[in-house]
């Protein structure tokens, strides 16, 4: 099997937590990014039966985003499979630095990654997850973006570097848009 490594990159993790903290204090020009809004990306939630061998079922998170919206995504707490089903997309993660991906494309997201994404060209993107307890865990899922996460949601991501044995990044990095 093969296992994906998470390369630590502080540097990038400090770009990513800057642009968060600018587009939370709204720093940038409306005209220079457009961070989303609730009309900007939406989801859709599939869930398989649990397998009768293995127990356990998939979960699917679609996320359909607009051209234009800017994305700080979870860290996430497993590896899992992403594809990019539509569109094109730039991307900041520590895994593979600063890349530009156009649809159709997959690849493995490694346990502890943190992205944020620009939206070039409208876009869909499917991330696929084992869930335990399919039946129960598609409750309270909306296909609205949520402040607050769900209980199942809670097992696949969290804002905390510290709950998956990481060192947080530092909020003092300058040059958020170099990526």
């Amino acid at each position: 099997m093969n296992k994906v490594v998470l390369k630590e990159d502080f540097e990038v993790r400090s770009k990513i937590l800057a642009l968060e903290l600018a587009l939370d204090n709204a720093l940038l020009k409306e005209e220079e990014v457009r961070a989303f809004k609730d009309d900007d990306i939406t989801y859709k939630h599939l869930f398989t039966e649990k397998h009768p061998k293995h127990n356990v079922g998939l979960y699917a998170r679609e996320m359909t985003a607009a051209k234009g919206a800017v994305i700080i995504g979870y860290i996430h707490k497993n590896s899992h499979i992403t594809f990019l089903n539509k569109g094109k997309m730039k991307i900041l993660s520590e895994s593979d630095g600063s890349q530009e991906l156009t649809a159709p494309c997959s690849f493995v997201s490694p346990a502890g990654i943190r992205r944020a994404i620009h939206c070039l060209e409208d876009c869909i993107m499917t991330c696929v997850y084992i869930s335990s307890n399919p039946e129960t865990d598609k409750e309270n899922l909306s296909e609205q973006l949520e402040e607050n996460l769900t209980s199942f949601e809670e097992t696949l991501y969290t804002d905390d570097y510290k709950e998956v044995g990481l060192l947080p990044p530092t909020p003092n990095y300058k040059g958020i848009l170099s990526w």
